[in-house]
């Protein structure tokens, strides 16, 4: 009977742990949420830097520094 009433009850060390856990994954989940609000916004600065550029007629370079880089992908070499 006292196992029972010792297994029904929960640890204090699990308890804890527990709670610790729950508090990360509520930090983890908020920063998440902050990097994908980063990249949403990145990526509509990127939008429009891309419309800006085709109204003016500037080639995306690739580079904020202006200077041509190439496209990784384009740029696999496939030598033997």
């Amino acid at each position: 009977m006292a196992h029972e009433q010792t297994k029904a009850q929960p640890q204090p060390d699990l308890v804890r742990r527990r709670q610790q856990w729950e508090r990360e994954q509520a930090s983890l989940h908020a920063e998440r949420a902050a990097l994908f609000a980063e990249r949403d916004t990145l990526l509509s600065r990127q939008a429009a830097l891309s419309t800006v550029r085709d109204a003016a007629g500037v080639a995306d370079t690739g580079s904020a520094t202006g200077t041509a880089e190439p496209n990784p992908v384009e740029a696999t070499v496939t030598e033997p």
